[in-house]
């Protein structure tokens, strides 16, 4: 982002979401994310960033927030 900008953006990190049960269970799958976004904060430089998960479907609890609430709550 432009100096002007910096400090003034907000990032979405937008992963597809799990069933919350695989996370509680032991799966990787959030820690690798968050190592991810981590790598991405460090070569970018410091940035708003918030993570959300997208894809829920069926009736089992998933991975929050879900993308669309996160964008909701950044336009509100």
């Amino acid at each position: 982002f432009s100096p002007e900008h910096h400090g003034k953006v907000e990032v979405i990190f937008s992963a597809h979401a799990l069933p919350q049960k695989m996370i509680d269970q032991g799966d990787p799958y959030l820690s690798e994310i968050q190592k991810t976004i981590q790598g991405v904060v460090q070569r970018v430089g410091p940035v708003f960033h918030h993570l959300a998960f997208q894809s829920r479907s069926g009736p089992v609890r998933w991975m929050k927030p879900g993308t669309d609430e996160v964008t909701r709550d950044l336009a509100a």
